[in-house]
């Protein structure tokens, strides 16, 4: 797809951005000193989110690449550090909204897949537990018909587990 190749380019160019591409009018929330900066660069806002999404602003997904780029980042960076997202825009903010529905927008898309992950993780451990106790019985009643068969002895324990594996 050309436009992905044109789209992370553009992002790219966000990783330290010189003096000529970033403005002088910053807007949205205060970013602490101590945080990890992750920085993107696109001609407009809507650049970052899916073209064929048609929720409201505030609920749209992510363009994946867009997705992508700020989790392959956020991969590279200490697990507990605390990110900030710079976006740079080549134009100045249309409304004066804008970086307040921007902040939602990616806050609520990022809540929403870290919930999805959390019931999938859910999942995954339930289906674990359950996997675990149907091995444990199944382990357990062929021990037990194993040492009911007439091998009631210590010794003939190890041997009866061997069979089993």
């Amino acid at each position: 797809m050309a436009a992905r190749s044109e789209h992370c380019d553009r992002m790219s160019e966000g990783r330290r951005p010189g003096p000529s591409t970033m403005s002088s009018v910053a807007a949205g929330d205060p970013l602490p000193a101590t945080c990890e900066l992750i920085e993107v660069h696109v001609s407009e806002l809507k650049q970052l989110f899916k073209a064929i999404d048609p929720s409201p602003f505030r609920e749209r997904d992510l363009d994946p690449d867009a997705e992508e780029f700020i989790t392959d980042w956020a991969k590279e960076a200490s697990p507990s550090v605390t990110f900030g997202l710079a976006v740079y825009l080549d134009r100045p903010a249309g409304l004066a909204n804008e970086p307040t529905e921007l902040r939602e927008a990616v806050h609520q898309f990022f809540r929403h897949r870290a919930e999805l992950s959390r019931r999938r993780l859910r999942e995954l451990f339930r289906r674990g537990r359950r996997s675990l106790a149907i091995g444990v019985c199944t382990l357990g009643l062929s021990v037990a018909s194993e040492i009911s068969s007439g091998a009631s002895s210590a010794i003939t324990l190890p041997r009866s587990l061997r069979r089993v594996f």
